[in-house]
């Protein structure tokens, strides 16, 4: 039989063990989790904005100047193109290094929000890779010449709706987890 003592300090042990499994969920989601999202928040509208302010411009135009929506992407990208490198390592170290199926799946939603062209089957590039560059590979291959009303114009349009539609898509996905995460690491569950 177990002496009442050692039974007391088993149990005192176990609760250690809970409390710092606790402490290091909570670290995980405050010094790693939280910022990340914070800043993936605000890089992922951009990234979006961009998507939405190219759609209103082909809408918005008889003729679309492909060198106008080059510079739009450009400049956008241009501002984003470190911290989407940072993000995407992160991710991967984060996926890499962590056993919880919470967190490794974060990291990868991640990881798929700034690869989203991968399932984006209008224009022809499938790489995974940003979902500008098929757009990009596109507007370059008609430089010099304005895309009026027709099949040009549309299906710049085409693969727009489906990179925000898509981007939506990832943002919300990326959000529930993010929620899930928070519950889990910041609660006793």
């Amino acid at each position: 039989m177990i002496e009442l003592g050692v039974f007391l300090k088993v149990i005192d042990r176990s609760i250690q063990l809970l409390s710092t499994r606790q402490k290091i969920n909570r670290d995980l989601f405050k010094d790693i989790i939280e910022p990340l999202y914070k800043e993936f928040e605000v890089i992922s509208i951009a990234y979006v904005s961009m998507f939405r302010s190219i759609k209103n411009q082909v809408e918005e135009s008889e003729k679309v100047d492909p060198q106008a929506i080059l510079e739009i992407i450009y400049d956008e990208m241009l501002g984003i193109v470190y911290t989407r490198t940072q993000y995407l390592e992160l991710a991967k170290l984060l996926s890499e290094q962590n056993k919880n199926t919470l967190v490794s799946g974060f990291s990868s939603k991640i990881s798929e929000f700034f690869n989203a062209s991968t399932k984006i089957k209008v224009l022809g590039d499938r790489s995974p890779t940003s979902a500008s560059v098929p757009l990009t590979s596109y507007i370059k291959s008609k430089k010099g010449v304005f895309i009026t009303t027709g099949s040009g114009r549309e299906e710049i349009l085409e693969y727009i709706r489906e990179a925000i539609q898509l981007l939506e898509k990832r943002l919300e996905e990326i959000a529930q987890d993010y929620a899930r995460l928070r519950l889990k690491c910041l609660t006793n569950s």
